[in-house]
């Protein structure tokens, strides 16, 4: 307390003396330990996999946890910035990306770059993007160099992104077919995007099925006239021509019939060519029946009033959207999320996203993501005097996932994989995250899943260029062991994100404080409180209707 009061004094007659003035108390806000580099290839892909906290939660539960030995390499010289090359070297493979900026190293959404990966062969493409921030379109494309070797398809795409709405769609021109199409829309807070990923190529036969079997009247008819399945007299006249035999065939039928078996004209009863059609007796030598009519002509007979598919009898004019809706929810995603406004502060202070999604009608997927910056006390003994806070980032996030499909749908799911590249039985279950960096340097994370747990340590030296190293320890449940990685990163580009602490008080500030009583002097002192001494006798013996006179 002496300390302050000496140190307001000094600093006030300073001021009236015309002294240096006392530095202004500061808190530090140190760079988030990534730069902003994972968002460089975003314009050259769907802007479903972008949003609702995808990328955010898949870092938070993977990064820097995953039992492997890794290195990575991203550089940019200072002369050209608009040219950069990152490596990844690990145990489980690598890969290189060189990649050309032509409109500087501020606009992302514009390049060329050329990669490859030595673990499969043929794995060497080119991509490039184009956007324009004005209009909001974009093109971009994929093409693969050695198509015959990885069986890798070339990708065409189209896109339009605006603060509210964005839409694209992938297609391959080499093989002809529809690879991905997207919709997402935005508006106060709430998000809802579909994501068409065809497994089996969109045919226009099941659009003409669809408008054929339409059950909406032409808009010419008003009142269209009922349809009926009673054939009319000469629907019926033509079936006949069409499926029964003439005269002339019946006659030869019946008399190489009679000649094959012995029977004489007493064979059946009739007139004329001794045929009946009617009543009578039949013999073994008698006119066998006339065969079935064909597809065409029991069609024409029933009216067409109903398509007929084999083995399924006669389905009812919606079985076609019926199928085309199916085929959408097997090949689709959607998703819905919530980011309330971001909390009190200049920069925003914080992030929040929750999100519900059903992915190919197989599995429903809840995600929770949350972002904080928080100022706490410094405990570097070593600090300067004018510090008084430093801004600390926290990052905590859920993932859990269930099918809720059954059959071909929850199959074809889990041959084809589901987020991320995993399959559906490998994205299945809860994974809870937590990421906390303390300052500039250190960061600590960890997880824990259904399957296993993991924990994390990364140091960062802000050199030029910077470096970072991270080991971790990873528990498999199912194994019970216990396998340990790390990554060595080198980089020297990419933009430095800072985020200002929330302007609500948080750690010892919220404590409140009032003035001492002499009950909270004498309990400090371990005393108890100082009471006068009273000996007048006070009677207990109240009766107790007089005390509980209520109901």
């Amino acid at each position: 307390m002496w300390a302050v009061i000496g140190n307001s004094l000094v600093s006030k007659l300073s001021g009236l003396m015309g002294g240096p003035k006392e530095p202004p108390k500061v808190v530090l806000v140190p760079p988030m330990f990534e730069r902003d580099l994972r968002s460089k290839a975003r314009f050259a892909q769907s802007a479903y996999e972008h949003l609702f906290a995808k990328k955010a939660v898949h870092r938070l539960l993977h990064d820097y946890l995953q039992p492997e030995i890794m290195g990575q390499l991203m550089l940019s010289p200072k002369a050209d910035p608009r040219v950069s090359v990152a490596t990844r070297v690990g145990t489980k493979g690598g890969s290189m990306t060189l990649r050309w900026q032509p409109l500087g190293a501020a606009a992302p959404h514009t390049f060329v770059d050329i990669r490859a990966n030595p673990q499969q062969p043929g794995n060497v493409g080119v991509r490039g993007s184009v956007f324009d921030p004005h209009t909001g379109l974009g093109l971009f494309m994929s093409l693969p160099l050695a198509s015959k070797l990885s069986n890798q398809v070339d990708k065409v795409g189209i896109r339009y992104s605006s603060p509210t709405v964005t839409a694209g769609a992938v297609c391959s021109p080499g093989r002809g077919t529809l690879q991905e199409l997207w919709l997402v829309g935005q508006v106060s807070g709430w998000t809802a995007g579909f994501q068409l990923q065809p497994r089996t190529p969109f045919t226009p036969s099941m659009l003409d099925s669809l408008s054929s079997t339409s059950r909406f009247p032409h808009p010419s008819s008003a009142n269209p006239p009922p349809r009926t399945n009673t054939p009319s007299a000469s629907t019926i006249q033509a079936a006949a021509a069409t499926s029964l035999p003439s005269d002339s065939e019946l006659r030869q039928m019946n008399a190489n019939s009679s000649s094959g078996s012995g029977c004489g004209s007493g064979c059946g009863s009739g007139s004329g060519s001794g045929t009946s059609y009617g009543g009578g007796s039949s013999s073994s030598g008698s006119v066998p029946p006339p065969p079935p009519p064909p597809p065409a002509a029991a069609a024409a007979a029933t009216g067409g009033g109903s398509r007929v598919v084999p083995g399924q009898g006669s389905a009812g004019p919606h079985s076609a959207a019926q199928d085309v809706g199916s085929w959408l929810a097997e090949n689709g995603n959607c998703a819905v999320s919530y980011s309330p406004p971001a909390f009190s502060g200049p920069s925003g202070g914080g992030e929040f996203t929750a999100v519900i999604e059903v992915q190919r009608a197989s599995t429903l997927l809840f995600s929770f993501f949350q972002h904080l910056a928080l100022s706490r006390k410094v405990l570097n003994p070593f600090e300067r005097d004018d510090v008084v806070a430093i801004t600390s980032y926290v990052d905590i996030g859920m993932q859990l996932a269930t099918p809720i499909g059954g059959g071909a749908a929850a199959a074809a799911a889990a041959e084809s994989g589901g987020r991320g590249g995993k399959t559906a039985k490998e994205v299945e279950g809860v994974s809870i995250g937590a990421a906390w960096q303390v300052n500039k340097n250190w960061l600590v994370k960890g997880a824990v899943g259904s399957r296993d747990a993991a924990v994390a340590v990364g140091l960062r030296g802000w050199f030029q260029p910077s470096f970072a190293v991270t080991a971790s320890a990873n528990y498999n449940y199912a194994t019970q062991a216990v396998r340990y990685g790390a990554t060595v990163s080198i980089e020297n580009h990419g933009a430095l994100r800072y985020q200002r602490g929330l302007a609500e008080p948080s750690g010892r500030a919220v404590l409140q404080r009032h003035v001492a009583s002499d009950a909270d002097l004498a309990n400090a002192l371990g005393e108890g409180p100082l009471v006068q001494r009273s000996d007048s006798q006070q009677n207990y013996n109240i009766p107790l209707s007089s005390t509980y006179n209520c109901l």
